[in-house]
């Protein structure tokens, strides 16, 4: 199964004008289908949909997205749904809380916007740049260890940068938390190898 856009799957277009409850019904006889594919072979946006149980539920049947998980202006999802791989994940001013254990992005990873809580549950392997500010963070513990791109948790509200990865092959961004001091960030030198520039006020 071929899919682009979920907005216009099958060559339905949702039109604006529709009301809420026109929607729902829709996806009810529509798009309700697509999920009980385990692969997706091209872009899942899920951006500006009115997502609620129904359809969140069957999004746990994908394993697989050849493409891209595009996830914006969403305010029904509150937390990320398990998948084997997907290419790159794109989150942006959504009510996400929580990650949900995805294993390997083979491009970046940005969730920014948003009101994650925790990194628990972060992907296991990201290939490119992690990016993950303007959330709630307080803690980075359940980030993975290595980045192969830049690293950035600025303006959240981090106590600490305990539980950072261990290795930044990119920039480390941590400005704009104002519990950091200048012991935080020689700590994070003492225990990362970061190989590009620390970047924290």
């Amino acid at each position: 199964m071929k899919l682009k856009y979920l907005k216009t799957f099958e060559g339905y277009k949702l039109e604006p004008h529709r009301n809420y409850e026109e929607r729902e019904e829709i996806y009810k006889q529509k798009y309700i289908k697509l999920f009980n594919t385990e692969v997706i072979n091209g872009n899942l946006d899920l951006s500006d949909l009115k997502i609620k149980d129904f359809l969140y539920t069957d999004l746990h049947k994908i394993k697989e997205i050849n493409g891209n998980l595009i996830i914006r202006n969403n305010t029904f999802l509150t937390s990320l749904f398990p998948l084997e791989k997907v290419n790159n994940i794109h989150i942006y001013n959504t009510n996400i809380k929580k990650l949900g254990n995805i294993k390997e992005v083979t491009g970046y990873f940005y969730c920014y916007n948003s009101q994650l809580t925790s990194l628990e549950g972060a992907p296991k392997k990201v290939n490119g740049n992690f990016i993950c500010p303007n959330n709630k963070l307080i803690s980075l513990k359940g980030v993975l260890k290595e980045i192969n791109g830049s690293f950035s948790c600025s303006h959240n509200q981090l106590i600490s940068l305990e539980g950072a990865p261990k290795k930044v092959n990119g920039n480390f961004y941590c400005d704009n938390n104002p519990a950091l001091t200048e012991k935080d960030i020689e700590w994070l030198k003492q225990n990362c190898n970061i190989k590009g520039k620390i970047i924290w006020k």
